[in-house]
């Protein structure tokens, strides 16, 4: 008789993340689907969350794992991505899946995992979180005119101001060009920096004769 012939089929299980972008006009700051799935990465618990187990970059797994991502059919701001095999168990152990984002220092976005609106933000996406959150920083530029009453600027009329940001001890101080015009820094504000932000310029002094 022939020898039998035994068939071990590893047992999958699929999983979806949505993937929201809070970045009105600054939409060009995206990743690509490459650049994107090399900073997710997956990992696995067989303890029920207590301890993690990395599995490595989605970019490196998206054909072992069969990983797709829509961007374009669930709205322009919303993106899906579609994990086909992830395994059920690892080590004999049945498997829990997380996903975290690593984003570089320079990165404008920050993440957030599960709802916006969640006091106490999850750590990950998971299976019983699936939401993951790109909110991009937002950009605050200041800028003013410096006028003379009685005749025109000229290249010797430098003024300096100070913008001073309340409640704080941020200062700067910029100088006006030729034409007059005072140009300030550009405020970058995260997740962290949400509330009213009020500010005061003043003008130091001049070089000016004459004024």
């Amino acid at each position: 008789s022939n020898d039998p012939t035994i068939f071990n089929e590893l047992k999958t299980k699929s999983m979806g993340l949505y993937k929201y972008w809070h970045d009105t006009g600054y939409e060009d700051d995206r990743p690509d689907v490459t650049n994107l799935l090399k900073c997710l990465v997956a990992r696995y618990s067989t303890d029920n969350g207590t301890t993690w187990t990395e599995y490595g970059k989605m970019s490196d797994l998206q054909t072992k794992l069969d990983i797709t991502v829509d961007t374009t059919g669930w709205g322009e701001n919303l993106w899906f991505i579609n994990i086909k095999k992830l395994p059920t168990y690892m080590n004999g152990k049945a498997a829990r899946w997380s996903f975290v984002e690593l984003l570089s220092e320079d990165s404008p976005y920050e993440v957030i995992y599960g709802e916006v609106s969640d006091e106490n933000q999850n750590t990950a996406a998971d299976e019983q979180n699936i939401f993951i959150h790109n909110v991009h920083n937002v950009e605050v530029t200041f800028a003013g005119t410096k006028t003379l009453v009685g005749r025109t600027m000229t290249a010797t009329d430098i003024f300096t101001f100070e913008i001073t940001e309340n409640g704080t001890n941020n200062k700067w101080t910029v100088q006006n060009d030729i034409n007059g015009n005072i140009q300030f820094p550009t405020f970058i504000y995260g997740l962290s920096d949400v509330g009213e932000h009020l500010y005061t310029v003043k003008e130091l002094g001049t070089d000016a004769n004459g004024i």
